[in-house]
């Protein structure tokens, strides 16, 4: 993909280019990412990761747009990490 993917405590999770450091892209999420970025192959890359308000999240690994996002539990102390 060319790109390291970085999730942070202010919600964001942001794709920066390998080659010149430069941000590619910036998710806007609402909680604390909390979880290792995982990135399926295939047609339609995607960047799947879980925050801490037990959202899980996947977006497309070169635009950074919201493919889906759910709450996996109705707990309300869950979270994702």
């Amino acid at each position: 993909y060319g790109a390291l993917f970085v999730g942070a405590e202010d919600g964001k999770v942001r794709a920066f280019d390998l080659a010149s450091g430069c941000l590619r892209w910036a998710y806007e999420g609402v909680g604390e990412v909390r979880t290792g970025i995982v990135l399926t192959g295939g047609e339609r890359p995607l960047a799947v990761f879980g925050d801490i308000l037990g959202r899980l999240t996947a977006v497309e690994a070169f635009t950074g747009q919201v493919v889906w996002s759910q709450r996996i539990a109705d707990h309300p102390n869950a979270t994702l990490t």
